[in-house]
Protein backbone atom coordinates (compact mmCIF):
# COMPACT_ATOMS: atom_id res chain seq x y z
CA UNK A 1 0.00 0.00 0.00
CA UNK A 2 1.05 3.44 -0.49
CA UNK A 3 0.07 6.11 1.94
CA UNK A 4 0.16 10.07 1.20
CA UNK A 5 -0.70 11.86 4.28
CA UNK A 6 -1.99 15.14 4.57
CA UNK A 7 -2.61 15.69 8.39
CA UNK A 8 0.61 15.70 10.27
CA UNK A 9 -1.11 14.69 13.04
CA UNK A 10 -1.92 10.86 10.97
CA UNK A 11 1.72 11.27 9.70
CA UNK A 12 3.14 10.26 12.96
CA UNK A 13 0.23 7.78 13.67
CA UNK A 14 1.45 6.40 10.69
CA UNK A 15 4.87 5.88 11.63
CA UNK A 16 3.81 5.31 15.53
CA UNK A 17 1.59 1.99 13.72
CA UNK A 18 5.14 1.04 12.08
CA UNK A 19 3.21 2.19 8.58
CA UNK A 20 6.08 4.35 7.85
CA UNK A 21 7.58 2.68 5.12
CA UNK A 22 4.52 3.01 2.94
CA UNK A 23 4.24 6.68 3.58
CA UNK A 24 5.58 8.29 0.27
CA UNK A 25 4.23 11.83 0.38
CA UNK A 26 3.14 14.36 2.96
CA UNK A 27 2.66 17.71 3.46
CA UNK A 28 4.61 20.92 3.89
CA UNK A 29 4.11 21.06 7.58
CA UNK A 30 5.12 17.13 8.00
CA UNK A 31 8.24 17.27 10.30
CA UNK A 32 8.36 14.36 12.23
CA UNK A 33 9.49 11.93 13.02
CA UNK A 34 12.69 13.28 11.17
CA UNK A 35 12.04 10.09 8.34
CA UNK A 36 9.24 12.24 6.89
CA UNK A 37 11.36 15.47 6.15
CA UNK A 38 12.98 13.72 2.62
CA UNK A 39 9.52 12.58 1.35
CA UNK A 40 8.25 14.92 -1.29
CA UNK A 41 5.58 17.56 -0.21
CA UNK A 42 2.30 17.21 -1.65
CA UNK A 43 1.20 20.70 -0.48
CA UNK A 44 3.14 24.39 0.30
CA UNK A 45 2.67 27.28 2.29
CA UNK A 46 1.43 30.16 0.47
CA UNK A 47 2.67 32.87 3.45
CA UNK A 48 6.03 34.45 3.64
CA UNK A 49 8.31 32.47 6.00
CA UNK A 50 9.78 35.78 7.38
CA UNK A 51 6.35 36.94 9.25
CA UNK A 52 6.02 36.58 12.93
CA UNK A 53 2.59 34.71 14.57
CA UNK A 54 0.14 37.88 14.32
CA UNK A 55 1.35 38.18 11.24
CA UNK A 56 0.65 35.02 9.63
CA UNK A 57 -2.65 35.20 11.40
CA UNK A 58 -3.85 38.20 9.71
CA UNK A 59 -2.97 36.67 6.24
CA UNK A 60 -4.88 33.63 6.80
CA UNK A 61 -8.17 35.05 5.31
CA UNK A 62 -6.89 36.73 2.50
CA UNK A 63 -4.85 33.23 1.56
CA UNK A 64 -7.44 31.33 2.35
CA UNK A 65 -9.68 33.15 -0.80
CA UNK A 66 -7.96 30.92 -3.42
CA UNK A 67 -8.59 27.39 -1.62
CA UNK A 68 -7.57 25.68 1.59
CA UNK A 69 -5.94 28.47 4.29
CA UNK A 70 -2.34 28.92 4.50
CA UNK A 71 -1.37 26.53 1.57
CA UNK A 72 -2.25 25.10 -1.35
CA UNK A 73 -1.81 21.47 -3.27
CA UNK A 74 0.93 20.72 -5.87
CA UNK A 75 -0.90 19.78 -8.87
CA UNK A 76 0.33 16.97 -10.43
CA UNK A 77 2.72 15.70 -7.04
CA UNK A 78 0.50 12.71 -6.61
CA UNK A 79 0.88 11.70 -10.40
CA UNK A 80 4.78 11.76 -10.00
CA UNK A 81 4.66 9.27 -7.57
CA UNK A 82 5.29 5.88 -9.06
CA UNK A 83 3.26 2.60 -8.70
CA UNK A 84 6.12 0.73 -7.46
CA UNK A 85 6.35 3.34 -4.36
CA UNK A 86 9.44 4.88 -5.49
CA UNK A 87 9.63 8.99 -6.43
CA UNK A 88 11.51 11.39 -8.05
CA UNK A 89 13.81 13.09 -5.97
CA UNK A 90 12.44 15.46 -3.17
CA UNK A 91 14.14 18.23 -4.75
CA UNK A 92 12.98 17.92 -7.64
CA UNK A 93 9.57 17.89 -6.22
CA UNK A 94 9.73 20.37 -3.61
CA UNK A 95 11.10 22.69 -6.54
CA UNK A 96 7.84 22.87 -8.52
Amino acid sequence: MRIASLVPSATEMLYALGLGDQVVAVTHECDYPPAVRSLPHLTKTVLSGDLDAAARHSQLPRAGQGGFAGSCSRSGQLDDLRHDGSSPPAAAMRSR
